[in-house]
């Protein structure tokens, strides 16, 4: 697997895969995402993606324990030209990522195969979904479906996350944040 170093390097001459969200860069078994900022923007001392060195220690140990998310390999900061910039190395994704199935905006045909396709996706991939989406309610997580991914073998995995609230973790016996995870973490995977 290559190191983050050498990933940063390669990645000057390769195409960014990401759709419209930050950079990313493809390496077979692994992605490099780069995160920017200029640093007009930021505070003294503060840095894009602050909290990505606690993120990747926190999303390593969910992954640890089975939680639907990939492996973070390595976080580099480096500034250039005035422009504050975290690379963040992780493991590549399984499957492909929802926000290629739409409801909206797309014809007939194509919304109905993709109707077809959510329809048969197991009930057992919805309940990991949902516990997974619990286990990572205090990560930050932006419920979009470009940040959810879908594998026919394993079920949804989640990406991109921007905080870790050590102090606000699921509580299956708190209604509000059953509610908060219903609604505002665990991710329409067709929106």
């Amino acid at each position: 697997m290559i190191n983050i170093d050498d990933a940063i390097i390669q990645a000057k001459t390769k195409e960014n895969i990401s759709d419209g969200g930050s950079a990313c860069f493809d390496f077979g078994d692994a992605v490099l995402v780069k995160y920017i900022c200029p640093t007009e923007y930021l505070k003294e001392g503060e840095h894009t993606r602050e909290k990505s060195e606690e993120i990747m220690l926190a999303i390593n140990e969910k992954n640890a324990r089975g939680v639907h998310t990939p492996k973070h390999l390595a976080v580099k900061r480096v500034v250039e030209n005035n422009i504050d910039i975290c690379y963040v190395l992780q493991e590549k994704c399984r499957g492909f990522n929802c926000a290629s199935r739409r409801r909206d905006s797309v014809p007939f045909a194509k919304m109905r195969s993709d109707l077809e396709f959510i329809l048969h996706i197991p009930f057992e991939h919805y309940k990991k979904l949902v516990i997974d989406g619990c286990n990572l309610f205090e990560m930050g997580y932006e419920p979009k479906n470009k940040n959810l991914f879908y594998d026919e073998e394993s079920g949804f995995w989640y990406i991109d996350f921007l905080e870790n609230k050590k102090d606000y973790m699921f509580d299956e016996n708190d209604i509000t944040k059953v509610f908060t995870a219903l609604k505002y973490v665990i991710p329409d995977p067709l929106l």
